[in-house]
């Protein structure tokens, strides 16, 4: 992995344009609001190529949509946008509506500005040269530091770790947040510490090939001097978290399917060693209980009522109280935000189709249609019954932000489905919304196939759908595909501060259990547990159920099975170097099985390397004798044979995690049919190409 890192001071970031075709600062008077009113200012810097249009499309399924658009929307209120500074050659514009897109047409900073009720407020928008989609991402992390009296900034830009060569032409441009330049704007040549007297965001952004994630801090006055906060970081409960799904309706016995159920059951999570319970839509569904399972069993993903809690389960105290009896457990609860749409049957939506409804008006434009004349609703996959919401209606951007204050009082997290079918610019304010509620509240995305921008003031974690499909792979014989998808996280620039959640089962998807096997079942399991990111189990799973959605399998458990999933969380939490932490490492390896896969975890005092073998039974792997051979998983010995070339062989039946020794530059080589050479991971960044770290400051 290459480095370069960038110097600025706070300073040299007043009045004084970072990057390329310049900005006016606005005027101090521009964007005034009254404190106790929540400001319309469209929030942090755009960041956007030539060749990529901020826009939210019709029938898109899985693409990346966002608009400009007001924050903390009034139905009534007046909105306009406005171009009023942009590069010399441009001639793009915006349109007349309260949320728009925008299709820039060259390289440079952009100002945009947002007429609303509470004044003017600008919004920087840059823009890029065109961008290979080919080519990997840069990454970019910003830090501060008071030196002197001086705020000193500091970016690092990383390349990816595939990528063996630094990008020639990456740099680091940096940006005051719009909304806080006015709390700058009475300072001298030189800005001290103490002169900072308002809170201030700083973002920066990687550019070269491709421009980066951008990353940001916050400066907050401290007596004669700042504190640094990163608010993009991820809570810090979330560091070796182990998560656990329900799909809420199925998980209580069947004869009593209740909240006050579900907690008597709470002692198999707390035993389980869990610290995240998912729960799957529990609001008033239109697929509620009895809802057959060719139509996707009580799922609950088609809400009619988001404030109230399905009546069948209990009341909202029942489910305030399982919550409670969750965190004496020191569990925390994430709660399923299901606003990509609502079912067909919702209020809303019988307004909106139905020509003579009395509301029908003004619902229509609540929902995106794929033919408005005949009321054809927008929907992904031939998802009938759940028609898209309108986000470039400030109305429903109201409503769903209702949704978002009512119930982040209630839970530690939101799990937002179809995160990829809502515009960036609505996750960010929600982000904002819940962070100013609580700092610690976790935001984690269903975005299949991820994207890093989500990763960008909008979400801590995300789905590893490529991890999953991965873990099939190595089912069927490609086990090196998995370290490939643990590769592919860096190259597509997220963040190196952003986790991915990892199974190997969800609700969507069919048992791996049915699907490949038993075996295979517990070596992805295994996986999950001992690759970077945070683990996830599906009821079930660790008990042996077959059926997707199934009632859980109580009294019926796979004893065997549940023994073996204890037994990863305790490696999990125990064993340093499997930590969230702890980096990564291609090894050296010989087996006959393409389902085997070894790799290394390094912590700081521990380094382990980690063998799993999807197949049916044990195969034999040939290591280096920097491996110990007793497994931390079981304490067993592995009763190796010492090979006449300096290799060690031993059995593996599922999984092995043995204590290692830096492995030396040169030993023994193994047979013809070898893994490829050792790449280095990063510590924090995932697999690297190359070893060392060459770096640049400028």
């Amino acid at each position: 992995m290459r480095r370069s890192t960038h110097v600025a001071t706070l300073d040299s970031l007043v009045d004084v344009p970072i990057a390329d075709g310049g900005r006016r600062r606005p005027d101090a008077d521009e964007a005034t609001v009254d404190d106790a009113t929540p400001s319309s200012h469209p929030g942090p810097p755009q960041f956007v190529a030539v060749n990529e249009t901020i826009e939210d499309p019709n029938g898109n399924d899985q693409e990346d949509r966002d608009a400009l658009a007001p924050r903390n929307p009034v139905a009534d209120a007046t909105y306009s946008w406005s171009v009023v500074d942009a590069p010399a050659d441009s001639e793009a514009t915006v349109g007349d509506d309260p949320i728009v897109g925008f299709d820039p047409d060259v390289p440079g900073e952009y100002t945009l500005a947002l007429d609303a009720d509470d004044g003017r407020h600008e919004l920087t928008v840059r823009v890029f040269p065109p961008e290979n989609e080919d080519d990997p991402r840069p990454r970019v992390e910003l830090d501060a530091d008071v030196v002197g009296e001086q705020v000193v900034l500091t970016a690092t830009a990383t390349t990816p770790p595939a990528n063996s060569q630094l990008d020639p032409d990456i740099d680091v441009e940096l940006y005051v947040d719009d909304r806080d330049r006015d709390a700058l704007t009475d300072a001298g040549s030189v800005l001290s510490a103490a002169e900072i007297d308002e809170p201030v965001r700083i973002h920066a952004v990687a550019a070269g090939r491709r421009y980066s994630v951008a990353d940001s801090i916050r400066l907050v006055p401290d007596g004669d001097s700042v504190s640094v906060e990163r608010p993009y970081d991820p809570p810090s409960w979330l560091d070796d978290a182990v998560f656990y799904e329900i799909f809420t309706r199925r998980f209580p016995d069947q004869d009593d399917p209740t909240f006050d159920q579900m907690a008597e059951h709470l002692d198999h999570l707390d035993e389980l060693g869990v610290d995240a319970l998912w729960l799957t839509p529990f609001v008033d569904a239109y697929s509620s209980f009895g809802t057959d399972d060719d139509m996707g069993g009580p799922h609950g993903y088609d809400a009619l009522d988001y404030f109230s809690v399905d009546p069948e389960l209990g009341t909202m105290a029942d489910f305030e109280a399982f919550v409670d009896a969750c965190h004496e457990r020191d569990i925390k609860v994430v709660f399923d935000l299901v606003v990509n749409h609502t079912s067909i049957r919702h209020e809303f939506f019988q307004a909106a189709s139905d020509p003579d409804h009395e509301d029908h008006e003004r619902y229509r434009d609540w929902y995106r249609w794929e033919d408005e004349d005949e009321l054809v609703p927008d929907t992904y996959f031939g998802w009938s019954n759940i028609p898209n919401l309108n986000y470039e209606n400030p109305e429903v951007r109201e409503f769903v932000l209702s949704i978002v204050d009512f119930w982040v009082d209630k839970v530690d997290g939101f799990r937002c489905d179809v995160a990829w079918g809502v515009q960036h610019s609505f996750w960010k304010e929600v982000y904002d919304r819940v962070q100013s509620v609580d700092e610690d509240f976790l935001m984690l995305d269903e975005s299949v196939p991820y994207f890093a921008d989500f990763s960008e003031g909008e979400f801590h974690i995300h789905h590893d759908d490529r991890l999953h499909e991965a873990l099939g792979m190595a089912a069927d014989g490609d086990a090196d595909a998995v370290l490939d998808a643990v590769e592919r996280r860096a190259n597509v620039g997220v963040p190196s501060y952003r986790p991915f959640l990892q199974y190997a089962e969800n609700h969507d998807l069919d048992r791996f259990l049915a699907e490949h096997g038993r075996a295979a079942q517990m070596a992805a399991g295994a996986a999950t547990f001992t690759l970077p990111g945070n683990p996830m189990l599906y009821y079930g799973q660790e008990t042996g159920l077959e059926g997707y959605r199934d009632p859980m399998n109580w009294g019926e458990f796979d004893e065997e099975l549940y023994d073996f999933y204890r037994s990863l969380v305790d490696a999990r939490k125990s064993i340093p170097a499997l930590g969230s932490d702890a980096g990564i490492e291609r090894v050296p390896f010989y087996s006959e099985s393409d389902r085997v896969l070894a790799f290394s975890r390094v912590a700081d005092d521990q380094r382990v390397v980690v063998v799993l073998n999807f197949a049916e039974g044990s195969r034999t792997v040939r290591l280096g004798s920097y491996v110990e051979t007793t497994d931390l998983l079981t304490d067993a010995e592995l009763s190796p044979t010492e090979r006449d070339d300096g290799l060690i062989e031993f059995e593996v039946e599922t999984v092995a995690v043995l204590e290692a020794d830096e492995p030396p530059a040169t030993g023994p080589e193994l047979d013809a049919g070898d893994s490829d050479d050792a790449r280095e991971f990063d510590a924090e960044d995932g697999l690297a190409a190359v070893t060392g770290d060459d770096s640049t400051e400028s």
